[in-house]
């Protein structure tokens, strides 16, 4: 608020039955090197304790947020993330979910690269812990490089177009939204292109709103240090959601990106290769 040059920054907090997490990931927020301007919280009518925890926080820390709450649950965390993003009044946005956390240079990793106004969105590698804390990977590197090895072993900027050709069109390789600083125009018009999927995609809509920001809202940026700590429960959306949909979700998401950007041969098999890992996985060998 003192310094009119730096970006307008908005972190947005969307929580559902987080209640533990929420004193840490607010602190993450706060002990960042680059300075957020608001920090919105969205509880989507959490049966648990979050807001007596939130009141809490507020009351001990003296830190300020703002709380907005759903008297009814939304049914989908897409309709939380434009509700906050609407809500925003900042340059750039970041949905920060409950249970993650970020390194104090998160943000100001993220905006260097969005010096560049024709940057839509940056995103860094991930560490990631179970719900108790326990470690359970320091990088996403293994599996970035099941599609190009080795090469988001290095920051990066990229043309839209290339990123979801080279790292898009086969798997989602942005495998948490906590990692990601938006330029607020780039993820309104994403989140509006995809509403129709908001609550009719369970779990790879955010894929769908990465495509579309990429695709038209200019470069990807991406930095190689992991800056966010992804939490990954045992009892996921993912982990829990019927195999025929979810394998169904993805093909589709695989056939919006090929109507939209050129793949090469070698792409089309290895897109298929995937595919037919996925029915392995999922025990769908005869589809």
């Amino acid at each position: 608020m003192l310094d009119p040059g730096l970006p307008r920054i908005s972190a947005i907090v969307p929580n559902y039955r987080y209640a533990p997490y929420l004193p840490a990931r607010l602190e993450s927020i706060a002990r960042q090197t680059c300075p957020v301007y608001e920090t919105l919280v969205l509880d989507d009518a959490s049966p648990d304790d979050s807001l007596a925890v939130l009141e809490d926080y507020r009351r001990r820390t003296g830190r300020e947020f703002d709380l907005v709450v759903n008297a009814e649950n939304s049914g989908s965390g897409y309709v939380q993330w434009t509700r906050g993003a609407r809500m925003a009044r900042g340059d750039l946005i970041w949905i920060a979910e409950a249970d993650d956390l970020a390194e104090p240079d998160f943000l100001a990793r993220a905006r260097q690269m969005l010096e560049d106004p024709d940057v839509a969105f940056v995103f860094c590698d991930s560490s990631q812990r179970d719900e108790t804390g326990r470690l359970l990977a320091r990088s996403y590197g293994h599996y970035y490089d099941t599609v190009e090895p080795g090469t988001l072993r290095r920051d990066l900027v990229l043309e839209g177009g290339d990123f979801v050709r080279r790292f898009l069109s086969i798997k989602n390789l942005i495998l948490n939204v906590s990692a990601v600083v938006w330029r607020r125009e780039a993820l309104l018009a994403a989140l509006a292109a995809t509403e129709a999927d908001h609550t009719a995609m369970k779990v790879a809509c955010d894929w769908k709103i990465y495509t579309h920001a990429a695709l038209t809202g200019g470069k990807v940026g991406y930095v190689a240090q992991a800056l966010n700590m992804h939490r990954r429960h045992s009892q996921s959306v993912t982990h829990s959601r019927d195999a025929q949909a979810h394998y169904d979700e993805i093909i589709a998401v695989q056939d919006h990106i090929a109507a939209r950007v050129a793949l090469d041969a070698e792409t089309l098999a290895r897109r298929e290769t995937y595919r037919a890992e996925l029915r392995k996985q999922f025990g769908l060998e005869e589809v």
